[in-house]
């Protein structure tokens, strides 16, 4: 099939990981791909690293009739099979140019995020999305809920697929050294979270969480994401400042393999308000590290509580810091969970099944076209 892949963003960021992911996917299993992809110094260059046929999205406004021609010429000259494009803003586009072209198009949203705007604008566009595209996914049946509720369109044309991530491989430092928690570094037990500084990871929440640990045992917080050009990272250091934590937490920021800080973590935190996924998630699950996780969305569908992690209420520091204490405390239930983790994961988030979806998805919809 000759798939163009569409993304407004250029990273880093879960999102633009998943498309990369899938497009390198597709490709080695004999079809064409060809990504399109917002600018940025991240999804451009590990695009073309992999070998991907790469254009930089260019867009001038919020209804760019430019850039739909731009995109139902270049449907119709390359004769392309399918249309996949992530998050809303570029989805917009891609949509109607697959259906003015009579393309098939799909669409993943990532987060609640691409549908919470309001305005009369917004309104216009989710219902010509709706006329427009395909075929929704969801990379969460509880983001899924949310998108119907904004989009009307029938059942049958939304999909849950959930994100693959690939095993990543030990530094050869740790390797043969992850059966047990013997491998963790010595000193203040380490608690890592990974992910953009973003309003929706609820990053003041974690540092109260941590303040509240720090009085009752020795613990580091390691950061590992990508900080915001909006202000909240320098609001987070003040907080550390204030809280008086600013020794116990490093800031890395965006770390490309975030590998050797998981397998020397005790416990993996995620604070989120709202979550549509978390690959953050089931990354330290691969590395066998105990999870805390607000019920935030997507980890309530990753984690089975008590069984492969420890999920806890949204914005509430006490329950969070409670729980973190627990692993933290009790080595016998941390092993158990992370065990129990590593396994599941394993199973049911490979990259593998996730391209296999996508892949039923654009053959049903070809042969319906």
């Amino acid at each position: 099939m000759r798939v163009l892949q569409l993304i407004e963003t250029g990273g880093p960021g879960g999102a633009e990981t998943v498309f990369v992911t899938l497009a390198d996917g597709l490709c080695a299993l004999g079809h064409d791909v060809r990504c399109v992809v917002g600018a940025g110094n991240w999804l451009p260059a590990e695009a073309r690293a992999r070998g991907l046929s790469t254009e930089i999205l260019r867009t001038t406004g919020s209804f760019d009739l430019a850039l739909l021609r731009a995109l139902v010429h270049r449907l119709r000259a390359e004769r392309i099979d399918i249309v996949h494009a992530h998050l809303f803003d570029g989805a917009f586009y891609a949509a109607l140019a697959a259906r003015l072209a009579g393309v098939p198009c799909v669409v993943t949203l990532h987060g609640q995020v691409d549908m919470l705007r309001g305005g009369w604008r917004a309104r216009i566009k989710q219902r010509l999305f709706a006329r427009a595209v395909s075929c929704v996914v969801t990379v969460s049946a509880s983001l899924g809920r949310t998108v119907r509720t904004r989009l009307p369109m029938s059942d049958e044309r939304f999909r849950v697929i959930p994100n693959g991530v690939a095993r990543r491989p030990m530094p050869p430092q740790l390797r043969g050294t992850c059966d047990d928690a013997a491998h963790r570094a010595p000193g203040p037990a380490r608690l890592v979270a990974i992910g953009n500084i973003r309003r929706p990871k609820d990053y003041p929440l974690l540092l109260d969480a941590v303040s509240r640990l720090r009085h009752a045992r020795g613990v580091h917080l390691d950061v590992v994401g990508q900080p915001d050009s909006e202000g909240l990272f320098d609001a987070l250091r003040q907080q550390t400042v204030d809280l008086g934590i600013s020794e116990y937490v490093t800031f890395h920021g965006f770390v490309a393999d975030p590998t050797g800080l998981l397998m020397q973590a005790d416990c993996f935190v995620l604070s989120s308000s709202e979550e549509g996924f978390s690959l953050a998630t089931i990354e330290a699950m691969l590395a066998g590290v105990p999870v805390v996780a607000t019920r935030s969305g997507g980890p309530e569908e990753i984690l089975r509580d008590g069984v492969t992690g420890l999920l806890v209420p949204t914005r509430n520091a006490a329950a969070l810091a409670g729980a973190m204490q627990r692993v933290l405390d009790d080595t016998a239930l941390a092993a158990r969970l992370a065990q129990a983790a590593a396994v599941e994961a394993a199973d049911r988030y490979s990259i593998t099944a996730m391209v296999d979806s996508y892949l039923r998805v654009y053959e049903e919809l070809l042969v319906t076209r």
